[in-house]
Protein backbone atom coordinates (compact mmCIF):
# COMPACT_ATOMS: atom_id res chain seq x y z
CA UNK A 1 0.00 0.00 0.00
CA UNK A 2 1.06 3.81 -0.80
CA UNK A 3 -0.23 7.04 0.03
CA UNK A 4 0.77 9.99 0.90
CA UNK A 5 0.66 13.31 3.57
CA UNK A 6 1.08 14.48 6.95
CA UNK A 7 3.28 16.48 9.68
CA UNK A 8 6.05 16.43 11.92
CA UNK A 9 8.70 19.50 12.19
CA UNK A 10 6.74 22.54 10.95
CA UNK A 11 7.27 22.42 6.87
CA UNK A 12 9.98 19.39 7.02
CA UNK A 13 7.69 17.05 8.52
CA UNK A 14 4.69 16.62 5.56
CA UNK A 15 7.53 15.45 3.28
CA UNK A 16 9.20 13.26 6.16
CA UNK A 17 5.75 11.27 7.26
CA UNK A 18 4.26 11.57 3.59
CA UNK A 19 7.67 9.83 2.81
CA UNK A 20 7.56 6.64 5.74
CA UNK A 21 3.71 6.24 4.92
CA UNK A 22 4.44 5.41 1.48
CA UNK A 23 7.37 3.37 2.08
CA UNK A 24 5.91 1.93 5.20
CA UNK A 25 2.25 1.13 4.37
CA UNK A 26 2.97 -2.46 2.52
CA UNK A 27 2.73 -4.50 5.66
CA UNK A 28 9.74 -2.17 19.97
CA UNK A 29 8.90 1.49 21.49
CA UNK A 30 12.51 2.10 22.05
CA UNK A 31 13.34 5.70 23.35
CA UNK A 32 14.61 8.24 21.19
CA UNK A 33 17.84 9.58 22.13
CA UNK A 34 19.93 12.74 21.67
CA UNK A 35 23.77 12.55 20.59
CA UNK A 36 24.76 15.98 22.12
CA UNK A 37 28.15 15.62 21.03
CA UNK A 38 27.35 14.83 17.51
CA UNK A 39 25.07 17.57 17.29
CA UNK A 40 26.95 19.81 18.91
CA UNK A 41 29.46 20.78 15.54
CA UNK A 42 25.79 21.51 13.74
CA UNK A 43 24.80 24.29 15.80
CA UNK A 44 27.34 26.83 15.36
CA UNK A 45 24.82 29.81 16.26
CA UNK A 46 24.47 30.51 20.21
CA UNK A 47 21.06 30.48 21.20
CA UNK A 48 18.74 34.04 21.14
CA UNK A 49 15.90 34.90 22.77
CA UNK A 50 12.67 35.62 20.78
CA UNK A 51 13.25 38.82 20.02
CA UNK A 52 16.29 38.73 18.05
CA UNK A 53 15.07 35.39 15.83
CA UNK A 54 13.81 37.91 12.77
CA UNK A 55 17.59 39.59 12.51
CA UNK A 56 19.12 36.22 12.69
CA UNK A 57 17.01 34.60 10.36
CA UNK A 58 16.43 37.50 7.95
CA UNK A 59 19.86 38.29 6.10
CA UNK A 60 20.38 34.32 5.68
CA UNK A 61 19.89 31.29 3.73
CA UNK A 62 19.28 28.65 6.63
CA UNK A 63 20.28 25.23 5.46
CA UNK A 64 19.42 21.80 7.28
CA UNK A 65 20.28 18.46 6.64
CA UNK A 66 18.74 15.23 8.59
CA UNK A 67 18.84 11.81 8.86
CA UNK A 68 15.65 9.62 8.98
CA UNK A 69 15.56 6.74 10.51
CA UNK A 70 12.67 4.31 10.77
CA UNK A 71 12.65 1.87 14.49
CA UNK A 72 16.30 3.22 14.42
CA UNK A 73 17.54 2.16 11.43
CA UNK A 74 18.77 4.56 8.93
CA UNK A 75 15.98 4.77 5.96
CA UNK A 76 17.01 7.98 4.46
CA UNK A 77 17.73 11.76 4.95
CA UNK A 78 16.01 15.06 4.28
CA UNK A 79 16.87 18.66 3.34
CA UNK A 80 15.56 22.11 4.51
CA UNK A 81 17.18 25.20 3.12
CA UNK A 82 14.79 28.62 4.58
CA UNK A 83 15.22 31.69 2.73
CA UNK A 84 14.52 35.14 3.88
CA UNK A 85 12.75 37.31 0.93
CA UNK A 86 12.77 40.81 0.17
CA UNK A 87 9.14 41.73 1.21
CA UNK A 88 9.69 40.22 4.27
CA UNK A 89 8.07 36.88 3.46
CA UNK A 90 9.54 33.19 3.45
CA UNK A 91 10.64 30.43 0.78
CA UNK A 92 11.19 26.85 2.30
CA UNK A 93 12.62 24.50 0.34
CA UNK A 94 12.40 20.57 1.17
CA UNK A 95 13.19 17.07 -0.11
CA UNK A 96 13.01 14.09 1.33
CA UNK A 97 14.62 10.65 0.04
CA UNK A 98 13.72 7.03 1.37
CA UNK A 99 15.61 4.12 0.60
CA UNK A 100 14.19 0.63 1.60
CA UNK A 101 12.82 -2.74 0.73
CA UNK A 102 9.53 -4.17 0.99
CA UNK A 103 9.93 -8.15 1.38
CA UNK A 104 13.35 -7.87 -0.15
CA UNK A 105 11.86 -6.02 -3.11
CA UNK A 106 13.53 -2.04 -3.21
CA UNK A 107 12.10 0.78 -3.21
CA UNK A 108 12.69 4.18 -3.60
CA UNK A 109 10.75 7.90 -2.81
CA UNK A 110 11.51 11.25 -3.43
CA UNK A 111 9.40 13.78 -2.83
CA UNK A 112 10.46 17.78 -3.52
CA UNK A 113 8.66 20.62 -1.91
CA UNK A 114 8.84 24.45 -2.10
CA UNK A 115 6.50 26.99 -0.72
CA UNK A 116 6.39 30.43 -0.17
CA UNK A 117 4.45 32.69 2.99
CA UNK A 118 3.63 36.57 2.00
CA UNK A 119 4.73 39.26 4.28
CA UNK A 120 4.73 40.17 7.35
CA UNK A 121 2.37 40.26 9.85
CA UNK A 122 0.32 37.19 8.50
CA UNK A 123 2.78 35.42 6.26
CA UNK A 124 0.18 33.53 4.94
CA UNK A 125 0.82 30.69 2.72
CA UNK A 126 0.96 32.28 -0.64
CA UNK A 127 2.14 29.22 -3.00
CA UNK A 128 3.46 25.70 -3.20
CA UNK A 129 4.57 23.01 -5.42
CA UNK A 130 4.90 19.51 -4.24
CA UNK A 131 6.78 16.70 -6.84
CA UNK A 132 6.34 12.92 -5.68
CA UNK A 133 8.37 10.54 -7.25
CA UNK A 134 8.52 6.67 -6.33
CA UNK A 135 10.72 4.67 -7.94
CA UNK A 136 10.81 5.14 -11.71
CA UNK A 137 7.03 5.90 -11.56
CA UNK A 138 6.08 9.14 -13.09
CA UNK A 139 4.80 10.71 -9.94
CA UNK A 140 2.30 13.48 -9.10
CA UNK A 141 2.62 16.94 -9.10
CA UNK A 142 0.66 19.58 -7.12
CA UNK A 143 1.06 23.50 -7.39
CA UNK A 144 -1.37 26.04 -5.56
CA UNK A 145 -1.20 29.43 -5.77
CA UNK A 146 -3.69 31.97 -4.29
CA UNK A 147 -6.19 33.65 -6.39
CA UNK A 148 -6.19 37.24 -7.24
CA UNK A 149 -8.76 37.80 -4.18
CA UNK A 150 -6.36 35.99 -1.99
CA UNK A 151 -9.64 34.08 -0.76
CA UNK A 152 -8.88 31.22 -2.44
CA UNK A 153 -6.00 28.85 -2.93
CA UNK A 154 -6.31 27.65 -7.00
CA UNK A 155 -4.47 23.89 -6.92
CA UNK A 156 -3.85 21.57 -10.06
CA UNK A 157 -2.74 18.21 -9.57
CA UNK A 158 -0.86 16.27 -12.35
CA UNK A 159 -0.57 12.33 -11.94
CA UNK A 160 1.33 11.33 -14.75
CA UNK A 161 -0.75 13.16 -17.32
CA UNK A 162 -3.89 13.00 -15.90
CA UNK A 163 -4.34 16.50 -14.39
CA UNK A 164 -7.05 17.60 -11.56
CA UNK A 165 -7.83 21.47 -10.72
CA UNK A 166 -9.44 22.32 -7.72
CA UNK A 167 -10.37 25.79 -5.71
CA UNK A 168 -9.84 25.65 -1.75
CA UNK A 169 -10.45 28.39 1.01
CA UNK A 170 -7.44 30.08 1.89
CA UNK A 171 -5.29 27.80 4.39
CA UNK A 172 -5.16 29.21 7.54
CA UNK A 173 -1.36 28.33 7.64
CA UNK A 174 1.05 30.95 8.19
CA UNK A 175 4.87 30.88 8.22
CA UNK A 176 4.46 31.84 11.73
CA UNK A 177 3.11 28.15 12.40
CA UNK A 178 5.34 26.48 9.70
CA UNK A 179 8.81 27.77 9.81
CA UNK A 180 10.42 26.32 13.43
CA UNK A 181 12.31 30.04 14.09
CA UNK A 182 9.21 31.78 14.26
CA UNK A 183 7.42 29.45 15.87
CA UNK A 184 9.82 29.06 19.03
CA UNK A 185 9.74 33.03 19.29
CA UNK A 186 5.58 32.57 19.66
CA UNK A 187 6.04 29.50 22.34
CA UNK A 188 8.79 31.57 24.19
CA UNK A 189 5.99 34.27 24.86
CA UNK A 190 3.41 31.38 24.85
CA UNK A 191 4.29 27.82 25.69
CA UNK A 192 0.42 26.38 24.86
CA UNK A 193 -0.39 27.33 21.21
CA UNK A 194 -3.16 26.51 18.52
CA UNK A 195 -1.29 26.06 14.77
CA UNK A 196 -2.44 25.14 11.19
CA UNK A 197 -1.26 22.79 8.96
CA UNK A 198 -1.96 22.55 5.37
CA UNK A 199 -1.43 18.80 4.19
CA UNK A 200 -0.12 19.83 0.64
CA UNK A 201 -0.44 15.74 -0.53
CA UNK A 202 -4.46 15.57 0.56
CA UNK A 203 -5.18 18.93 0.32
CA UNK A 204 -6.43 19.44 3.90
CA UNK A 205 -6.12 21.45 6.67
CA UNK A 206 -5.78 20.45 10.47
CA UNK A 207 -5.53 22.09 13.66
CA UNK A 208 -2.65 21.04 15.91
CA UNK A 209 -2.36 21.92 19.78
CA UNK A 210 1.72 22.46 20.45
CA UNK A 211 2.86 22.82 23.82
CA UNK A 212 6.39 23.29 25.48
CA UNK A 213 6.26 20.07 27.80
CA UNK A 214 10.48 20.46 28.62
CA UNK A 215 13.65 23.01 28.94
CA UNK A 216 16.41 21.11 28.90
CA UNK A 217 20.37 22.78 29.63
CA UNK A 218 22.99 21.20 26.84
CA UNK A 219 26.67 22.76 25.62
CA UNK A 220 26.03 23.02 22.01
CA UNK A 221 29.24 24.27 20.71
CA UNK A 222 30.92 24.84 23.78
CA UNK A 223 27.74 27.21 25.04
CA UNK A 224 25.42 26.34 27.72
CA UNK A 225 22.16 26.48 25.48
CA UNK A 226 18.58 26.17 26.63
CA UNK A 227 16.93 23.01 23.94
CA UNK A 228 12.43 23.19 24.44
CA UNK A 229 10.95 20.02 24.01
CA UNK A 230 7.54 20.56 22.04
CA UNK A 231 5.19 18.50 21.73
CA UNK A 232 2.69 18.31 18.72
CA UNK A 233 -0.93 16.48 18.85
CA UNK A 234 -3.27 16.25 16.37
CA UNK A 235 -6.31 14.76 17.85
CA UNK A 236 -8.43 14.24 14.86
CA UNK A 237 -6.06 12.22 13.02
CA UNK A 238 -4.38 10.28 15.91
CA UNK A 239 -0.83 12.46 15.75
CA UNK A 240 1.60 12.88 18.48
CA UNK A 241 5.20 14.11 17.69
CA UNK A 242 8.01 15.30 20.05
CA UNK A 243 10.43 17.96 18.85
CA UNK A 244 13.35 19.00 20.25
CA UNK A 245 14.71 22.74 19.03
CA UNK A 246 17.07 25.38 20.38
CA UNK A 247 15.76 29.07 21.05
CA UNK A 248 17.42 30.00 17.84
CA UNK A 249 14.53 27.77 16.16
CA UNK A 250 17.00 25.10 14.83
CA UNK A 251 15.71 21.42 14.93
CA UNK A 252 17.70 18.81 17.02
CA UNK A 253 15.36 16.16 16.13
CA UNK A 254 11.61 15.47 16.09
CA UNK A 255 10.14 11.90 16.52
CA UNK A 256 6.90 10.81 15.76
CA UNK A 257 5.40 7.78 17.68
CA UNK A 258 7.74 5.48 18.54
CA UNK A 259 8.83 4.63 14.99
CA UNK A 260 9.52 7.35 12.93
CA UNK A 261 12.78 9.82 14.29
CA UNK A 262 14.42 12.70 12.42
CA UNK A 263 18.07 13.92 13.64
CA UNK A 264 20.20 16.83 12.69
CA UNK A 265 22.84 15.34 11.05
CA UNK A 266 26.20 16.70 8.79
CA UNK A 267 25.00 16.63 5.49
CA UNK A 268 27.74 13.63 4.35
CA UNK A 269 26.33 11.89 7.04
CA UNK A 270 22.49 12.27 6.81
CA UNK A 271 23.08 11.09 2.93
CA UNK A 272 25.14 8.05 4.15
CA UNK A 273 22.85 5.03 4.46
CA UNK A 274 23.72 1.57 5.92
CA UNK A 275 24.67 -1.34 3.08
CA UNK A 276 21.64 -3.14 4.08
CA UNK A 277 18.67 -1.58 3.19
CA UNK A 278 15.99 -2.28 6.21
CA UNK A 279 12.96 -4.08 5.22
CA UNK A 280 9.95 -2.01 5.94
CA UNK A 281 7.32 -4.72 5.85
CA UNK A 282 9.24 -7.13 8.53
CA UNK A 283 9.30 -3.99 10.69
CA UNK A 284 6.14 -3.09 10.64
CA UNK A 285 3.99 -6.20 11.12
CA UNK A 286 2.38 -6.59 13.99
CA UNK A 287 2.56 -9.92 15.61
CA UNK A 288 -0.30 -11.15 17.35
CA UNK A 289 -0.55 -13.08 20.67
CA UNK A 290 -2.79 -15.77 20.34
CA UNK A 291 -3.59 -18.02 17.81
CA UNK A 292 -6.57 -16.41 15.27
CA UNK A 293 -6.96 -19.57 12.76
CA UNK A 294 -8.82 -19.24 9.11
CA UNK A 295 -9.74 -15.43 9.07
CA UNK A 296 -12.74 -16.93 6.95
CA UNK A 297 -14.18 -18.66 9.78
CA UNK A 298 -15.02 -15.43 11.85
CA UNK A 299 -17.81 -14.10 12.29
CA UNK A 300 -16.90 -11.18 15.54
CA UNK A 301 -13.22 -10.75 16.72
CA UNK A 302 -12.13 -9.09 19.85
CA UNK A 303 -8.53 -7.81 19.82
CA UNK A 304 -6.75 -5.81 21.82
CA UNK A 305 -4.35 -3.26 20.30
CA UNK A 306 -2.54 -1.67 23.37
CA UNK A 307 -0.68 1.76 22.55
CA UNK A 308 -3.08 2.73 19.19
CA UNK A 309 -3.76 6.41 19.40
CA UNK A 310 -7.36 6.95 20.40
CA UNK A 311 -7.79 9.20 17.63
CA UNK A 312 -7.96 6.42 15.11
CA UNK A 313 -9.82 3.23 14.46
CA UNK A 314 -13.38 4.97 15.23
CA UNK A 315 -16.01 3.15 15.19
CA UNK A 316 -18.27 2.44 11.96
CA UNK A 317 -20.72 -0.07 10.77
CA UNK A 318 -18.35 -3.25 11.04
CA UNK A 319 -16.18 -2.27 14.07
CA UNK A 320 -16.43 -0.85 17.44
CA UNK A 321 -13.90 0.19 20.25
CA UNK A 322 -13.82 0.70 23.51
CA UNK A 323 -10.21 1.65 25.21
CA UNK A 324 -7.80 -0.50 23.25
CA UNK A 325 -9.65 -3.07 22.44
CA UNK A 326 -11.77 -3.32 18.84
CA UNK A 327 -14.76 -5.85 18.30
CA UNK A 328 -14.56 -6.23 14.21
CA UNK A 329 -17.10 -8.05 12.46
CA UNK A 330 -17.98 -9.49 9.16
CA UNK A 331 -20.94 -7.95 8.17
CA UNK A 332 -22.76 -8.44 4.45
CA UNK A 333 -24.65 -5.56 3.03
CA UNK A 334 -28.18 -6.51 4.75
CA UNK A 335 -26.69 -6.82 8.43
CA UNK A 336 -25.29 -3.00 7.91
CA UNK A 337 -27.06 -0.34 9.26
CA UNK A 338 -28.08 2.86 7.14
CA UNK A 339 -25.78 5.86 7.25
CA UNK A 340 -26.90 9.12 5.29
CA UNK A 341 -24.89 10.21 2.69
CA UNK A 342 -25.26 13.98 2.59
CA UNK A 343 -24.74 15.79 -0.95
CA UNK A 344 -21.29 17.50 -0.42
CA UNK A 345 -20.51 14.07 0.75
CA UNK A 346 -22.39 12.25 -2.25
CA UNK A 347 -19.95 14.86 -4.78
CA UNK A 348 -17.01 13.82 -2.66
CA UNK A 349 -16.64 9.98 -3.29
CA UNK A 350 -18.10 10.10 -6.71
CA UNK A 351 -15.73 13.10 -7.79
CA UNK A 352 -12.91 12.29 -10.65
CA UNK A 353 -9.40 13.30 -9.34
CA UNK A 354 -6.35 13.01 -10.51
CA UNK A 355 -5.54 9.86 -9.02
CA UNK A 356 -9.13 8.00 -9.52
CA UNK A 357 -9.98 9.21 -12.76
CA UNK A 358 -13.43 7.72 -13.16
CA UNK A 359 -13.70 9.61 -16.45
CA UNK A 360 -10.55 8.19 -17.94
CA UNK A 361 -11.72 6.02 -21.45
CA UNK A 362 -9.42 3.36 -20.30
CA UNK A 363 -11.39 3.46 -16.98
CA UNK A 364 -14.65 3.74 -18.95
CA UNK A 365 -13.54 0.73 -21.11
CA UNK A 366 -13.09 -1.30 -18.27
CA UNK A 367 -16.33 -1.45 -16.41
CA UNK A 368 -18.41 -1.61 -19.98
CA UNK A 369 -18.79 -4.90 -19.23
CA UNK A 370 -20.59 -4.30 -16.38
CA UNK A 371 -24.25 -4.62 -16.65
CA UNK A 372 -25.68 -1.80 -15.58
CA UNK A 373 -29.27 -3.14 -15.42
CA UNK A 374 -28.19 -5.50 -12.36
CA UNK A 375 -28.80 -4.38 -8.59
CA UNK A 376 -25.94 -1.89 -7.23
CA UNK A 377 -25.09 -4.41 -4.83
CA UNK A 378 -24.18 -7.03 -7.98
CA UNK A 379 -22.35 -4.43 -9.78
CA UNK A 380 -20.14 -3.60 -6.94
CA UNK A 381 -19.81 -7.45 -6.57
CA UNK A 382 -18.77 -7.49 -10.22
CA UNK A 383 -16.21 -4.62 -10.08
CA UNK A 384 -14.04 -6.37 -7.31
CA UNK A 385 -13.92 -9.12 -8.67
CA UNK A 386 -13.00 -7.75 -12.47
CA UNK A 387 -10.29 -6.17 -10.90
CA UNK A 388 -8.94 -9.12 -8.81
CA UNK A 389 -8.65 -11.09 -12.40
CA UNK A 390 -7.47 -7.86 -14.07
CA UNK A 391 -4.56 -6.33 -12.02
CA UNK A 392 -1.05 -8.81 -11.33
CA UNK A 393 -0.12 -8.18 -7.46
CA UNK A 394 3.56 -6.32 -7.66
CA UNK A 395 5.51 -4.40 -5.08
CA UNK A 396 7.23 -2.79 -7.97
CA UNK A 397 6.78 1.10 -8.27
CA UNK A 398 3.26 1.65 -10.30
CA UNK A 399 1.73 4.62 -12.01
CA UNK A 400 -0.27 7.38 -9.89
CA UNK A 401 -3.31 7.08 -11.71
CA UNK A 402 -6.07 4.36 -12.04
CA UNK A 403 -5.84 4.45 -15.53
CA UNK A 404 -2.34 4.37 -15.54
CA UNK A 405 -2.40 1.34 -13.30
CA UNK A 406 -4.91 -0.30 -15.34
CA UNK A 407 -2.36 0.34 -18.51
CA UNK A 408 0.33 -1.47 -16.35
CA UNK A 409 -1.49 -3.89 -15.31
CA UNK A 410 -0.08 -4.32 -11.91
CA UNK A 411 0.09 -2.74 -8.53
CA UNK A 412 -0.13 -3.42 -4.86
CA UNK A 413 -3.08 -3.33 -2.63
CA UNK A 414 -2.73 0.77 -2.78
CA UNK A 415 -3.17 0.57 -6.71
CA UNK A 416 -6.17 -2.30 -6.30
CA UNK A 417 -8.14 -0.22 -4.17
CA UNK A 418 -7.61 2.97 -6.13
CA UNK A 419 -8.76 0.85 -9.36
CA UNK A 420 -11.54 -0.23 -7.24
CA UNK A 421 -12.38 3.12 -6.17
CA UNK A 422 -12.52 4.68 -9.70
CA UNK A 423 -14.32 2.21 -11.66
CA UNK A 424 -17.03 2.37 -8.80
CA UNK A 425 -17.31 5.93 -9.32
CA UNK A 426 -17.57 5.28 -13.19
CA UNK A 427 -20.48 3.34 -12.19
CA UNK A 428 -22.25 6.06 -9.88
CA UNK A 429 -21.20 4.04 -6.81
CA UNK A 430 -20.28 6.45 -4.26
CA UNK A 431 -16.79 4.83 -3.22
CA UNK A 432 -13.77 5.49 -1.07
CA UNK A 433 -10.29 4.07 0.26
CA UNK A 434 -9.40 2.50 3.74
CA UNK A 435 -6.29 2.26 5.35
CA UNK A 436 -5.63 0.10 7.96
CA UNK A 437 -4.47 -3.19 9.17
CA UNK A 438 -5.69 -6.89 7.89
CA UNK A 439 -4.07 -10.48 9.14
CA UNK A 440 -1.73 -11.85 7.55
CA UNK A 441 -1.62 -15.37 8.24
CA UNK A 442 2.06 -16.26 6.95
CA UNK A 443 3.10 -13.49 9.01
CA UNK A 444 1.12 -14.49 12.17
CA UNK A 445 0.27 -10.67 12.42
CA UNK A 446 -1.22 -7.55 11.39
CA UNK A 447 0.13 -5.86 8.29
CA UNK A 448 -0.68 -2.38 6.70
CA UNK A 449 -3.59 -2.70 4.27
CA UNK A 450 -5.51 -0.60 1.53
CA UNK A 451 -8.85 -1.74 0.57
CA UNK A 452 -12.65 -0.09 -0.15
CA UNK A 453 -16.23 0.81 0.57
CA UNK A 454 -19.08 1.34 -1.67
CA UNK A 455 -22.03 2.84 -0.69
CA UNK A 456 -24.73 0.97 -1.80
CA UNK A 457 -28.49 0.91 -0.87
CA UNK A 458 -27.86 3.85 1.79
CA UNK A 459 -24.25 1.56 3.16
CA UNK A 460 -21.01 1.82 3.44
CA UNK A 461 -20.05 -1.90 1.97
CA UNK A 462 -16.16 -3.07 2.89
CA UNK A 463 -14.59 -4.62 0.20
CA UNK A 464 -11.20 -5.75 -0.98
CA UNK A 465 -10.55 -6.90 -5.00
CA UNK A 466 -6.75 -7.24 -3.63
CA UNK A 467 -8.02 -10.25 -1.53
CA UNK A 468 -11.06 -10.45 -4.16
CA UNK A 469 -13.51 -10.34 -0.57
CA UNK A 470 -17.40 -8.57 -0.56
CA UNK A 471 -17.64 -8.23 1.82
CA UNK A 472 -13.96 -7.98 4.07
CA UNK A 473 -13.22 -11.06 6.17
CA UNK A 474 -13.34 -9.68 10.12
CA UNK A 475 -9.81 -9.01 10.46
CA UNK A 476 -9.45 -5.67 8.09
CA UNK A 477 -9.31 -3.14 10.74
CA UNK A 478 -10.18 0.43 9.53
CA UNK A 479 -8.04 3.18 10.81
CA UNK A 480 -8.76 5.79 8.51
CA UNK A 481 -10.13 7.09 5.00
CA UNK A 482 -7.49 7.72 2.10
CA UNK A 483 -5.48 9.98 4.85
CA UNK A 484 -2.48 7.58 6.23
CA UNK A 485 -2.27 9.80 9.22
CA UNK A 486 -3.04 6.55 11.27
CA UNK A 487 0.00 4.54 10.01
CA UNK A 488 2.01 6.23 10.91
CA UNK A 489 0.81 6.48 14.16
CA UNK A 490 0.96 2.85 14.78
CA UNK A 491 4.20 2.03 13.56
CA UNK A 492 6.34 0.63 16.35
CA UNK A 493 4.70 1.15 19.25
CA UNK A 494 1.26 -0.99 19.17
CA UNK A 495 1.17 -4.41 20.22
CA UNK A 496 -1.81 -6.59 19.40
CA UNK A 497 -3.54 -9.62 21.43
CA UNK A 498 -5.99 -11.51 20.61
CA UNK A 499 -9.42 -11.25 23.40
CA UNK A 500 -11.77 -13.73 21.76
CA UNK A 501 -13.43 -14.57 18.70
CA UNK A 502 -16.98 -16.01 17.27
CA UNK A 503 -17.13 -18.06 14.43
CA UNK A 504 -18.94 -19.19 11.63
CA UNK A 505 -20.61 -22.47 12.94
CA UNK A 506 -21.20 -23.54 8.89
CA UNK A 507 -16.89 -22.83 8.61
CA UNK A 508 -15.38 -20.53 6.22
CA UNK A 509 -17.35 -18.03 4.43
CA UNK A 510 -17.31 -17.86 0.79
CA UNK A 511 -15.91 -14.73 -0.71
Amino acid sequence: MRSLALHTHPVLGPLVMAAAAVTLATGCRRAATLDTAALASLVHAPPVGPAPVEATLRPQRQESWFGVYLAEQKAGHAREVVEWLPDGGLRVSTTVSLRLKRNDAPMELDVTDRVEYGPPPTRSLASFETRERTGTAGGVVRRGQLSATGEQLEVVIDAGGTTERRSLPRPRESANDAVAALLVARLAANPRLETWQFDRSTLTEHRQDVEVVERRQLTLSGVPSEVLVVRTRDAARGLELVTRVTLAGQTLETTVGPGLRMVLEEADVARNLAASLPDAFRLTVLPLEGALGDPATIRRLRVALAGLNPGVARGDGRQSRDGDVLTVWRRTLTELAEVPLSAADRERWLARTALADADSPRVREFVAPIARSEPVARQVEAVVHRVHRTLRYSLATAAASASGILADGAGDCSEFARVLVAALRALGVPAREVLGLVYAPRDQGFVFHAWAEAYVDSRWLAVDATWDQVPVDATHIALGNEDPAPIVSVIGGVKAKLVDVERFESGPQPR
